[in-house]
């Protein structure tokens, strides 16, 4: 018990209860994202092909800092997650919201960088990193059964994480107008227009490599789309291994 603290709302390993101040911060400027990201959420429930939008990253957690950004996680229909991206990295880049490789930081605009599609919501990294990061995850659009069916997909969260937080309704449903769009699209030559949005998007994936794209952490096909460059996972399980192990709990990760 001597080694937990608690205050303001946080608890925190003993001696590091400076770091409260900090977090209430981050509180604060976790709130004031959720403007844009609301804002941007009422023109992405009307594209074709996205089933659902869940804020995720520092805002899931409300730990933004100043310059952080919007990170998002996108599940599109089974099919059609290459087009569903494409639309949505459109209307993004036209608004001049979408954070793009060459952005060292990019303070309240949208990172889209993981991508589902309804039918293969398992995520297949597993560690105390991923799962804390995925059981943050908040619905902005989509319906509460998308909710449940993630979570059921993903039933490995709990072998690191205690419980589930209590499930939250998306704050917007998808809209009638979007189905529409997408009766109209398939009823003519929708998977070919996704086969060919998908060429087009891997060549300029190609170029932007060439040019000093990051390339480690993606994961490219038809099921799933991650993009986590220069990720910081190994390094945070790294710290908190060894944190663990000098208060006696556990051993340091080799």
């Amino acid at each position: 018990r001597g080694n937990i603290g608690y205050r303001g709302g946080f608890y925190f390993l003993a001696g590091r209860e400076p770091i409260v101040p900090l977090r209430l911060r981050r509180a604060e400027n976790s709130l004031k994202l959720w403007r844009p990201a609301r804002r941007i959420a009422m023109i992405l429930r009307h594209v074709p092909f996205v089933r659902g939008v869940f804020v995720s990253g520092s805002l899931a957690m409300s730990n933004c800092e100043e310059l952080s950004d919007i990170d998002l996680l996108i599940v599109a229909r089974t099919n059609y997650i290459w087009l569903a991206r494409f639309l949505v990295l459109t209307i993004l880049s036209t608004l001049r919201l979408r954070r793009t490789y060459r952005d060292i930081i990019a303070p309240g605009i949208l990172c889209p960088n993981h991508w589902l599609t309804e039918t293969s919501l398992t995520i297949p990294s597993h560690s105390e990193y991923t799962a804390r990061g995925y059981a943050a995850l908040i619905p902005l659009i989509g319906d509460i059964s998308l909710v449940h069916k993630f979570r059921k997909a993903n039933v490995w969260v709990t072998q690191y994480v205690a419980t589930w937080p209590s499930v939250v309704q998306p704050q917007f449903s998808y809209s009638r107008f979007a189905h529409i769009l997408e009766w109209l699209i398939m009823g003519t030559s929708g998977l070919a227009l996704n086969r060919a949005v998908k060429n087009l998007q891997l060549r300029i994936m190609t170029r932007h490599r060439a040019r000093g794209a990051p390339a480690d952490n993606v994961r490219l096909d038809d099921t799933q789309l991650a993009f986590h460059p220069q990720s910081v996972e190994l390094s945070v399980i790294q710290k908190y291994s060894e944190r663990l192990f000098a208060l006696g709990i556990g051993q340091p990760m080799r």
